[in-house]
């Protein structure tokens, strides 16, 4: 079994090198018949063994370097609360968006998205079938850019869109396992410091009968350094940005498949909460 502050090795997919890209943008249809012509995506992806994740249990993780930190937080709701749209809505969401506006020295955090993830137990193998729930995702990605923050926070703001239009703005990721320890499937995040955006990242369009919106896959490179913490608890959330509208991009992000997992460990449960966290001209954000 690995110790704390150890190295774990396992597999991620990530967007392969393909010279197309230079010239092809990248794209995904979302909700919408691919045809022929125009196939459900031009992605190309590799599956990457042997990536190495370091255990950061115990080791300063700031959101203004890494980031990304972890994020103490205990809402008294178990497990099945979850379920139940009211209590996350009611409690979780609120005390979220809470404790995150006074971490970040924040003057507005605007909740607009979360998700519930339940490992099927076939998962990664494919039961041919719809899953009652989304599954782990094992593919390297950011869900936002900076350039898409300007589209997004007046398509939510709308009433108010000359005021957030000048207002600093970031995108931010909370991620937290519902039940713990979580050995099965963990969040794997990418120290923003060791990616490089020229070469390691490529913008995505997905393509939605709504509208058009930017995320960033990821090539790999040995460089980049892999965080995740061992045994993480419900207790325990991962805060970590995805964009900001000063152009910084985000922490690239997956699940992988934990080589000491068993199957006596709880298939993985977890909830995503996405936000934007805006900063008034009096506020700086904090490190985390």
């Amino acid at each position: 079994m690995a110790a704390t502050g150890a190295v774990v090795e396992s597999w991620m997919y990530f967007l392969k090198k393909d010279p197309k890209y230079d010239v092809e943008r990248i794209y995904e249809l979302r909700r919408q018949k691919p045809t022929a012509e125009v196939p459900r995506t031009n992605m190309l992806l590799e599956k990457v063994e042997g990536v190495q994740i370091h255990d950061v249990r115990g080791q300063e993780c700031s959101f203004g370097t890494t980031g990304f930190f972890l994020l103490d937080m205990d809402t008294k709701l178990a497990a099945k609360d979850f379920n139940e749209r009211n209590k996350v809505v009611g409690t979780f969401l609120p005390q979220l968006a809470d404790a995150i506006k006074a971490k970040l020295n924040a003057s507005r955090v605007q909740i607009f998205d979360y998700s519930l993830r339940k490992r099927d137990q076939a998962f990664p193998v494919s039961s041919g079938g719809p899953y009652n729930y989304r599954q782990p995702s094992c593919l390297a990605h950011i869900d936002a850019t900076p350039g898409d923050i300007a589209r997004l926070r007046h398509v939510l703001n709308k009433a108010d869109a000359e005021k957030v239009s000048n207002v600093r703005c970031q995108f931010v990721n909370a991620w937290k396992p519902l039940r713990g320890p979580a050995r099965d499937w963990p969040l794997a995040l990418c120290d923003l410091r060791s990616v490089d955006p020229e070469t390691d990242l490529k913008i995505c369009d997905l393509v939605a009968p709504e509208g058009v919106s930017e995320t960033a896959s990821v090539h790999h490179a040995p460089t980049q350094r892999w965080c995740y913490v061992r045994d993480q608890m419900p207790t325990e959330t991962w805060v970590f940005m995805q964009a900001d509208s000063n152009g910084t991009t985000g922490v690239p992000h997956a699940s992988f498949p934990h080589p000491d997992a068993s199957e006596a460990d709880h298939l993985r449960e977890s909830i995503e909460v996405r936000m934007l966290v805006f900063y008034e001209e009096r506020n700086e954000p904090r490190s985390g």
